[in-house]
């Protein structure tokens, strides 16, 4: 994105932005995404913009860009969650291409934010390919579809027990899931999943999806999917290439973690590792 842009300027929304850095000073997404904008500056002009609800998290962010040296016009951080700053993002890139990563900890968030971050720029009576272009690539949570799905399931009547499933609705759009989560089959986690993104990309329009799911070890469930929604298919494509490379990354980073914990035996990865096609 961005090759016909004015200024071939581009802008990042990260509304789940954190410290920008890891306390195993490994690096977050805000870091990422400055040095990646820093890296590609011969080819875009991007605006990065964060947002965190945690006031200490925003400060140790607006320290670590000072720190690094970031050009402080190329990014603004804002304290709060992604509901209060959708609307002057959105109003402030222009017709600029969008790219807006949503990574909460805990539940997903909610249905209609995501939509809304999809459709809300969209001119009427303008064609698709003359749309300002947005891309929003967000976190499915597996580890939270799971556990209010066995609150669901439970018959304890605790009082919180209708809070979490009201909040999961919120989230998928509507209590549709009730049904799958009650049946149990086998993949029902990832018919949850497959039926939000499509409810999504259905109540937006004009967009497709493309998800990668992502363990912490050779042999758990995912805990989280990635969702990229696009509404090119060169979208569809260049994340099917980043996560192709990124996967051979996470397989060596496994890969080391269970030969260290067994010190140093070798792990055969043809045998532990079977990808779906």
């Amino acid at each position: 994105v961005g090759s016909r842009a004015p200024g071939k300027r581009v802008f990042v929304y990260d509304a789940y932005s954190g410290p920008g850095r890891y306390e195993n000073q490994a690096p977050g997404s805000p870091e990422l995404v400055v040095d990646t904008a820093i890296a590609m500056a011969r080819l875009r002009t991007v605006h990065s913009i964060f947002s965190d609800k945690e006031p200490a998290y925003v400060a140790r962010l607006n320290g670590l860009l000072v720190d690094k040296g970031v050009p402080r016009d190329t990014y603004e951080v804002r304290q709060g969650t992604v509901e209060t700053h959708l609307d002057d993002v959105i109003a402030s890139v222009g017709d600029s291409p969008l790219f807006v990563f949503l990574d909460p900890y805990g539940l997903t968030v909610a249905f209609d934010v995501v939509v809304r971050t999809l459709v809300a720029r969209r001119k009427a009576g303008w064609s698709a390919a003359l749309q300002p272009k947005t891309e929003l690539l967000m976190n499915f949570s597996y580890d939270a579809v799971r556990r209010i799905a066995g609150v669901l399931r439970s018959d304890s009547d605790h009082a919180s027990r209708d809070a979490q499933i009201a909040a999961l609705d919120r989230a998928l759009g509507g209590d549709w899931w009730h049904t799958v989560a009650l049946s149990e089959s086998e993949d029902w986690v990832n018919q949850v999943l497959v039926g939000f993104a499509s409810r999504v990309v259905e109540a937006a329009g004009g967009y497709g999806f493309i998800t990668a799911d992502v363990a912490d070890s050779l042999t758990a469930k995912p805990i989280y999917e990635l969702v990229l929604f696009t509404a090119h298919h060169d979208g569809l494509w260049e994340m099917a290439n980043a996560m192709s490379f990124a996967r051979q990354d996470w397989r060596d980073y496994l890969v080391k973690q269970e030969e260290d914990k067994h010190q140093g035996q070798l792990v055969m990865r043809a045998l532990d590792f079977d990808d779906d096609p």
